[in-house]
């Protein structure tokens, strides 16, 4: 049985490469994994597809969960010919005013579960196979107000820069996804909501303006995912799915990352 796996499938990007790969004659099966099951399951019955999508209620951040797939795969022995990571999130403002269990939650959801669900589905893999983790293009530099986030795709991206250089020879390729802001996801709305208790100690903020206010520019997540499938097929370790992406890729690899950080705190409060 061939199949995909594709995490964060109830929304954005997640839906995006679900309906690029539910056509495809190489694939019998999409898992579909996310914490809400109703939009997957809308999705399932709207979309017309040659391979079946079976949508998945899982928590990522939940190691129960993590284990739950471990035993779907040794129950199924799949060929697992695509593995798309882009569950993940981010939260905006400075870490006092983010709670401890957030920022956990963020490195456990962008690090861990996206490395846990690369390790497991390794076995299952072969020649000719893909791994598409979503990282950002937050990952090439450190950003204020936005540190932890990038800090996770930072991680994200060196994981899988030595992991297409290890599976490369086996026929298996690994693509670190880094796109710019995309406009009509639903990470924005969420990563700009800051709700959370401040972290025990912290002095309450009066500052009213959201840490980062407009998002000039952004992509759209239908074409994030075209560019990312066909930057994955040609072989890519790094894909920037779009110019703005792939600028900042070439810039922060010559300008010092302290300049680059005086420049991104003036562009994000304009």
């Amino acid at each position: 049985m061939r199949i995909a796996v594709i995490t964060g499938a109830s929304s954005g990007l997640g839906i995006q490469f679900v309906r690029r790969l539910a056509h495809r004659q190489d694939l019998d099966e999409i898992w579909m994994f996310a914490r809400r099951l109703a939009p997957m399951e809308a999705l399932a019955k709207k979309i017309q597809c040659h391979a079946a999508l079976l949508p998945m209620s899982m928590d990522l951040s939940n190691e129960k969960d993590i284990e739950n797939y471990a035993q779907l795969l040794q129950e199924e022995k799949p060929e697992i010919r695509w593995l798309i990571n882009s569950a993940g999130f981010g939260k905006m403002g400075p870490n006092s005013e983010i709670s401890r269990e957030t920022l956990d939650n963020m490195v456990l959801l962008n690090c861990k579960a996206a490395m846990d669900m690369t390790q497991l589905s390794l076995p299952y893999m072969g020649k000719n196979s893909h791994i598409l983790e979503i990282c950002s293009t937050a990952a090439f530099m450190p950003l204020n107000d936005l540190g932890v986030y990038a800090a996770t795709k930072s991680f994200l991206l060196s994981y899988s820069r030595s992991l297409h250089a290890e599976l490369r020879p086996k026929g298996i390729i690994v693509t670190a996804v880094c796109p710019y802001w995309i406009k009509d996801t639903e990470f924005i709305p969420r990563a700009k909501t800051v709700s959370n208790t401040p972290m025990s100690g912290a002095a309450p903020t009066t500052e009213k303006k959201p840490a980062i206010r407009h998002f000039p520019l952004a992509s759209k997540a239908r074409s994030v995912a075209a560019w990312a499938m066909r930057d994955a097929s040609i072989g890519l370790s790094v894909s920037t799915p779009g110019l703005v992406c792939t600028f900042h890729r070439l810039v922060a690899k010559f300008i010092p990352h302290r300049l680059l950080m005086l420049a991104w705190d003036v562009i994000r409060r304009l």
